[in-house]
């Protein structure tokens, strides 16, 4: 299961079969403990374990159930319990466990396991427990709880041993009473293999041992000349491949031959004995050395006895492929059935089957899906039982359309044309701009909208408020209060001492120099006589007291309250 092998035969290592094989519910009891924390090439225990129990899930149907309980002196981490169908959930989870502390709980984690069994209506119920060899404690209790919980209730426990110790044959003993399997193993690294064993055991074991005569069911090369067969006595149960040939079949019609093409090889499963066990009938069978040569000779690579040239040419996106067949003598071969068989660069693979489009010549098409190489295997029956084998390869390069470096202006001009535009002559012409843009009408509503939201509010307020002078004063000066001012101007500065000495000197200059009545001498002219003194003027006229402001128009809640007291004193009255 899982493995390159199971990925090359045409048939899976499950059967997913309801009627066959019943639901089940298992518990996967996993030791955290610290000894799980050790690395082996270079990996945590815990880790393979958790891959373990990812395989687990792996395995189970969709209709299956499965809890993951890893458990130390307690249930540390809990997963579940799940339907087959989450099966990513489980995994995503498991492969991340840590280790914890100290060492198993055998009997505690055995109960956990219990209770989560007790409540599953799942036909099979399975238990199994993985603990370190030299570290499984509290056993006390476990035989009893076996016995008189597990048994009557058909839980069966298998148990898987990691390490030598003190503690393995305690930890056989309870498999053994459990109706389950044990196991030992000194590496981690056998874990997943393991616990896909034994989940396939659980699940129903797949080797059916009952006496049956095989059933043909398809024709096939392997079975030329061979008209009846001899009985068997067992085989292992498988589910075959979508693309698998199934040619015969078991009396449970479980694929007992089946075959089909891998790549450019072939790959056949034979899920019974070739032996004394189950094919002792067939071992004395005078047909038993022809078939198994046929089976054989199947699955080898033809060699081409036959000059057949193989060619790939490519017309557009389809590739066609033409197969010339000629015999010893050089004349055409006619009548052959083949098909080629085409592996991609990605291991992608495709049949193409060959049909005659003359003497000798075979031609059949496919649509290459990637750049790279492809090999192509020719598998060809001739008219007369022979048959003609042969590979080759051929390589896609760039796209087809590197092909051809010609220019091609017609193409261009239709692409200009497809797109409203036009073909360019000169490189300049990209820098004109001579393309009109097209008006793209825009809805006005979300902004009309808008606008008619913030404004409703307003509008309500104006209709209810009845505002007045003084009202929008104190507004006023409400906000003139919390608005942030101008800054004021810078006051000039103070003059220095000498400065204003300087102006006072400056304004006595000006000023003219008083005269001295003093009498005239002989020396000196007379002296005009002063100019005459103004009268004082009379004194300004008082200005007229103004008469007293008008009383402040009365705001909308002092006319309210002076109303009501006016209402209340009529009341009185």
């Amino acid at each position: 299961f899982d493995t390159p092998l199971e990925e090359t035969l045409p048939v899976e290592m499950t059967v997913r079969d309801p009627d066959r094989f019943p639901p089940m519910s298992i518990v996967v009891v996993i030791d955290k403990s610290g000894s799980m924390a050790a690395e082996e090439d270079g990996v945590q225990k815990i880790r393979l374990a958790g891959e373990a129990a990812a395989r687990v899930a792996e395995l189970i149907n969709d209709a299956d159930e499965i809890t993951v309980i890893a458990f130390d002196d307690r249930p540390a981490d809990v997963i579940g319990p799940l339907p087959g169908s989450e099966r990513g959930t489980v995994i995503d989870r498991v492969i991340r466990l840590q280790a914890g502390g100290g060492g198993i709980y055998v009997h505690e984690s055995l109960r956990a396991a219990l209770d989560v069994l007790k409540e599953s209506d799942r036909t099979v119920r399975h238990v199994l427990l993985l603990a370190d060899g030299s570290d499984a404690e509290r056993q006390g209790g476990v035989r009893e709880l076996i016995e008189e919980e597990f048994v009557p209730r058909g839980i069966t426990l298998s148990v898987v041993a990691i390490g030598e110790g003190q503690d393995v044959p305690f930890l056989e003993e309870i498999a053994r009473l459990g109706g389950g399997r044990f196991y030992f193993t000194g590496r981690a690294a056998d874990l997943p293999t393991i616990f896909a064993q034994e989940t396939q055991l659980a699940m129903r074991s797949y080797i059916v041992e009952e006496p049956f005569y095989p059933r043909q069911v398809g024709s096939s090369p392997m079975l030329e000349g061979i008209e009846a067969v001899p009985r068997l006595l067992g085989y292992v149960a498988t589910t075959p491949k979508a693309a698998a040939q199934v040619v015969l079949t078991t009396h449970q019609d479980d694929p007992l031959l089946a075959a089909w093409q891998y790549g450019l090889g072939r790959a056949v499963a034979w899920t019974s004995d070739a032996t004394g066990r189950w094919a002792a009938p067939w071992v004395g069978w005078e047909g038993f050395g022809r078939f198994w040569a046929q089976v054989v000779r199947w699955t080898l690579a033809q060699r081409a006895d036959l000059p057949v040239e193989v060619q790939v040419s490519l017309e557009g996106k389809t590739a066609r492929v033409v197969v010339d067949a000629l015999d010893e003598t050089g004349d055409f071969v006619n009548g052959m059935e083949g098909s080629v068989r085409i592996v991609g660069p990605e291991g992608e693979t495709a049949e193409v089957d060959l049909a005659q489009v003359a003497p000798g010549r075979y031609e059949g098409t496919f649509e290459p899906w990637a750049e790279g190489v492809y090999l192509l295997r020719l598998d060809g029956q001739l008219p007369d039982g022979g048959a003609v084998g042969t590979t080759t390869g051929w390589a896609l390069g760039y796209s087809p359309e590197y092909a051809a470096l010609e220019p091609d202006p017609e193409a261009v001009a239709r692409l200009a044309e497809a797109g409203g535009g036009r073909v360019l002559t000169e490189p300049a012409e990209v820098f004109t701009h001579d393309l009109r843009g097209e008006g793209v009408p825009r809805d006005l509503w979300p902004l009309l909208l808008t606008l008619a939201t913030l404004l409703w509010p307003v509008d309500i307020a104006l209709r209810r408020l009845a505002l007045g002078r003084r009202d929008l004063e104190r507004m006023w000066n409400w906000l003139a209060h919390r608005l942030p001012r101008r800054r004021s101007r810078p006051a000039a500065e103070a003059p220095s001492p000498v400065a204003r000495l300087l102006r006072v000197k400056e304004r006595t200059r000006r000023q003219p120099p008083s005269v001295a009545a003093s009498p005239p001498t002989e020396e000196s002219p007379p002296t005009a006589p002063p100019p005459p003194q103004p009268k004082p003027s009379s004194p300004a006229p008082k200005r007229p007291t103004p008469p007293p402001p008008s009383p402040e128009p009365e705001t909308l809640a002092e006319r309210l309250l002076r109303r009501k007291r006016e209402r209340d004193g009529k009341d009185a009255g």
